[in-house]
Formats: structure tokens, C-alpha cells, sequence
């Protein structure tokens, strides 16, 4: 369907793609109209149909999304792929917060060697503006216990007149439940 709309008038396929959810039962999702949720629909079929990324660009974010450590290891690869994409000056300062946050957790006696650090983690909302975390016991399902991240943009989509920095989790206390029970 996508492919059928590329280059057609774009009001007349919102009109399409709002006629079809419409079609299907679908008047509103997560407080979305059918009107925006047309619109967010043809805004990312239109990233989608952009211009294929050249090979080194994909390779780069292939090695990103590689990163799978502990956040001090994690930190390592992140500053040497940093270093390797001559992006160290652009990226420096949020490699020196990433880990002045990992020095946090640890004189709060956190062991951040037992911490995940995954760069292809991600939650499921385009919300979320920073980091985004879940807290999993891998020795059960690993299954989420917690999961949240950090939102600053969220309340200003919902109507705040100014910025309000942000950070949320939600908690399945059923799975809480089952773990506290099983131990």
C-alpha cells in the first residue's frame, strides 16, 4: 500500500489511509484520533521510503547497535566507535555523562559488572527523549519487572506550554508477585 501512495497527493492519502482505519473499527488509540494516527502513519512510511543508506553508514549503525556489555566495557566500544566515525568531539560529552552515571550507581554499591548496557534496547514509544532501561531477573524469564526511561518531551505533546524534564517506569506486580513468591 505504501508503494501506491509514494508521490500521490498527500491529503488525498491521509483521506485514504484515515478511510481505511476507519474501515477497520479503529477511532482512537492511546488518545489518538484516526486523523493523527493517519498522519503519523504516512510521516514514517515517508522515512521509510527514503533513499537507501550507503554501505559505511550502515555498517556504523550495525556496530552501534552491536554494543552489548557491561556500562564500563559498553563505555570502551562506544568511545572507539566514537573515535573510528571521527564523531569523538560531537559525542565526548555524553560518553563523559554516560559514565560520571555509571560512577553514580557504583558508590551507591551498585556492581554495574552484573548491569546490561544494550544500545539496541529500546522502548516501544517515541516519547522517550534519553535513556531507557528495564530491570529483568534472567535466571526466570527475562521478562521486564520494571521498564521506563526518560520522557522530557511527552507533557509539551500533551499540551504544557514549556518543557518539563521527565522520567517514568512502570512496574508488572504480577510478575513482581511470582518472583517474590518463588524465591
Amino acid at each position: 500500500m505504501l508503494a501506491a501512495l509514494a508521490g500521490s497527493d498527500p491529503k488525498g492519502a491521509h483521506a485514504l489511509i484515515t478511510d481505511l482505519l476507519s474501515i477497520a473499527g479503529i477511532n482512537a488509540v492511546g488518545g489518538r484520533s484516526v486523523g493523527e494516527i493517519a498522519g503519523r502513519f504516512l510521516e514514517q512510511s515517508a522515512l521509510g521510503a527514503s533513499a537507501r543508506l550507503p554501505r559505511d553508514v550502515r555498517d556504523l549503525i550495525e556496530r552501534f547497535l552491536a554494543i552489548q556489555d557491561n556500562p564500563d566495557g559498553a563505555a570502551t566500544a562506544l568511545r572507539a566507535l566514537a573515535k573510528d566515525a571521527n564523531m569523538m568531539q560531537v559525542l565526548a560529552p555524553a560518553l563523559d555523562q554516560f559514565e560520571s552515571r555509571t560512577g553514580f550507581l557504583e558508590a551507591r554499591g551498585i556492581d554495574v559488572k552484573r548491569v546490561r548496557f544494550s544500545t539496541a534496547l529500546g522502548r516501544g514509544f517515541d516519547y522517550y527523549t534519553g535513556l531507557v532501561f528495564e530491570l529483568t531477573d534472567p535466571k526466570r524469564t527475562g521478562d521486564p519487572l520494571v521498564a521506563g526511561g526518560r520522557y522530557d518531551d511527552l507533557l509539551t505533546r500533551l499540551g504544557a506550554s514549556d518543557p518539563i524534564p521527565a522520567v517514568g517506569f512502570a512496574v508488572w506486580i504480577e510478575r513482581l508477585a511470582i518472583y517474590g513468591g518463588a524465591s
